[in-house]
C-alpha cells in the first residue's frame, strides 16, 4: 500500500511539473536568466518540464515558434531550469540576455539560423543543415562539440564572445569577425574565407581545406595550416602560418 502511494505521489509530482505537452516547434527564442535543455525525443515532442526553481519562467507559442523568458536577476548564479522535448527539426534558435541553452541535436532540411547575444551561451552536440548561419554578438559563447555539417556555413561575430566548433564538414565556410573574440575551428571545408576587422583571433590550424582567403583590417590574428593554397589581404603580418607538429 505504501509503495502504491509513493508511486501515485511521484506521478502527481511529474504531472504537476509538466507545463505543456504535444505541441511541436521549429523556432526557439530564449531570453533572460534561465537554463534550457532541449532533448530530442520523438515520443515526447512538445513536452515542457519546469524544475523546482523555475517558477518565474514564462513561455508562449506563436505558430511554430516557442518563446521562453524570465526576468534577469543580478547576482543570481543558479539559473532556473527548463527541459524541452523536441524533434531535431529546428529552424531558428535565438538566445539573449544571460540565458544558457543546451541542445542534443539539430537537423534541418532548410536554412538554419543560430543567434546568440549578450552574455548568453549555446552548447550543441550535433548539427546539420544545407545552409547554416551563425551570429554572435556580445560576450557569449557558442560551442559545437559534435559534427557540424553544412553545404554553406557562415559565421558573423562581434564583441568579445567565443565560438568553438570541433568537427566541421562544409563545402563553403565564411567567417567575419569584428571585436576581440576568439574563434577556433577543426574539421574540413573545401573553401574557407575569413575577414578579421577587430583585435580578436581566428584559429584555423586544425581545419583541413583546399583553399583559403584570409584578410585582416585591424590588429587581430588569423592562424592557418601550412601547405594550403592561400590568398592574403590587409594586415598580412598578423596572418600566421602554423606548421604541423613534428616530434623529434
Amino acid at each position: 500500500m505504501k509503495v502504491f502511494r509513493l508511486i501515485i505521489g511521484f506521478c502527481v509530482l511529474i504531472v504537476g511539473a509538466l507545463v505543456a505537452e504535444g505541441r511541436s516547434f521549429d523556432e526557439l527564442h530564449v531570453a533572460g536568466s534561465c537554463e534550457v535543455h532541449v532533448i530530442c525525443n520523438q515520443d515526447s515532442v512538445g513536452m515542457l518540464v519546469k524544475h523546482d526553481d523555475a517558477v518565474n519562467i514564462k513561455f508562449s507559442y506563436a505558430g511554430a515558434s516557442l518563446n521562453v523568458s524570465v526576468p534577469s536577476v543580478p547576482g543570481v548564479r543558479n539559473l532556473p531550469k527548463l527541459t524541452l522535448y523536441s524533434d531535431t527539426l529546428l529552424r531558428v534558435v535565438e538566445v539573449a540576455g544571460r540565458a544558457k541553452v543546451v541542445i542534443d541535436e539539430i537537423k534541418s532540411g532548410e536554412s538554419l539560423a543560430l543567434v546568440v547575444s549578450g552574455a548568453s551561451s549555446m552548447s550543441i552536440d550535433d548539427m546539420s543543415a544545407p545552409n547554416i548561419n551563425v551570429s554572435l554578438s556580445g560576450s557569449g559563447l557558442i560551442s559545437i562539440s559534435g559534427e557540424l555539417t553544412a553545404s554553406t556555413l557562415n559565421f558573423s561575430v562581434s564583441g568579445s564572445g567565443k565560438i568553438k566548433a570541433d568537427a566541421v564538414t562544409a563545402s563553403r565556410m565564411t567567417v567575419t569577425q569584428r571585436g576581440s573574440g576568439k574563434l577556433s575551428f577543426a574539421g574540413s571545408a573545401r573553401d574557407c574565407a575569413v575577414v578579421e576587422r577587430g583585435n580578436g583571433s581566428v584559429e584555423l590550424q586544425q581545419l583541413v581545406t583546399g583553399k583559403l582567403d584570409l584578410k585582416i583590417f585591424g590588429d587581430g590574428h588569423i592562424y592557418y595550416p601550412a601547405g594550403v593554397p592561400v590568398k592574403l589581404g590587409g594586415n598580412t603580418e598578423n596572418i600566421i602560418q602554423v606548421k604541423p607538429y613534428q616530434p623529434l
